[in-house]
């Protein structure tokens, strides 16, 4: 998982299985707090993903759409994996 905001990318932690699944016996739960801002860009992917093609993705993503993003994400994973990307960005709120 990813955070981009601005031109910095931070990784969030490993990659884990898609949202919805679980693998029997496991209960190992990762929680972490952010305060996240209006741009903020979060990816999360699922196992099959590869972090230094994911990262690159993510890097040299500049405005197109979310789902190219997440596109190009499981285009970049190893032959062979299953794999799923989540992308969504943060804006303000419209009362």
């Amino acid at each position: 998982s990813y955070l981009k905001r601005g031109n910095r990318l931070r990784s969030l932690g490993q990659a884990a299985m898609p949202p919805g699944l679980a693998v029997a016996g496991e209960r190992s739960i990762q929680r972490m707090k952010l305060t996240l801002q209006e741009g903020d860009l979060l990816v999360l992917t699922s196992d099959g993903a590869d972090a230094d093609a994911t990262a690159r993705c993510i890097q040299e993503h500049h405005g197109g759409t979310l789902g190219d993003l997440a596109a190009g994400i499981v285009a970049a994973a190893s032959a062979g994996d299953d794999i799923t990307a989540v992308t969504m960005r943060l804006k303000k709120a419209v009362a």
